[in-house]
């Protein structure tokens, strides 16, 4: 049996719902700055946001990247009635928006690349970056990647 090299090392990576061509696979592990596992993601480009599809967000990498699609409302599964930029967050996310912003009513909201963050078409309420830190330790999901290496980061929760 014969296979085709270009099949063999085919990867199953999709975004906002569209499968990534080996060189938008390779932007976003660019902007990422890891190998990243096949399955299916959501990536913010207005915010720089990503994760896994039914999770909250996993990190933020760099905003602006050009790939396909935006994320689907329902992307991180969410629950609470706060859309940013479209996406529906999840309880948990967004508990801790409303802990370090001190309480987001349900609605529909943007995050830009710098920290902005304000009713969608409206003004502005706060930035996130110039909002108290809080700090916590937490284990990265290493299934999201392809190396073997388990890490721990100190993370400046924002939301």
């Amino acid at each position: 049996m014969s296979h085709n090299v270009s099949t063999l090392f085919e990867r199953a990576v999709f975004l906002n719902g569209k499968w990534l061509s080996s060189d938008e696979l390779a932007v976003l592990e660019l902007g990422g700055r890891r190998c990243v596992a096949d399955g299916d993601y959501f990536y913010d480009r207005l915010s720089g946001l990503w994760g896994r599809v039914g999770e909250p967000a996993l990190a933020r990498i760099t905003p602006g990247l050009p790939l396909p699609g935006v994320p689907a409302p329902d992307a991180s599964h969410g629950d609470s009635g706060v859309f940013v930029n479209g996406r529906e967050l999840p309880a948990g996310e967004h508990a801790m928006l409303a802990a370090a912003a001190g309480g987001i009513i349900a609605g529909r909201y943007y995050l830009d690349c710098h920290g902005d963050f304000g009713f969608e078409g409206g003004r502005l309420l706060f930035n996130i970056f110039e909002l108290p830190p809080r700090v916590e330790t937490s284990t990265i999901d290493e299934s999201l990647y392809d190396d073997d290496e388990e890490w721990e980061i100190d993370t400046l929760v924002r939301f």
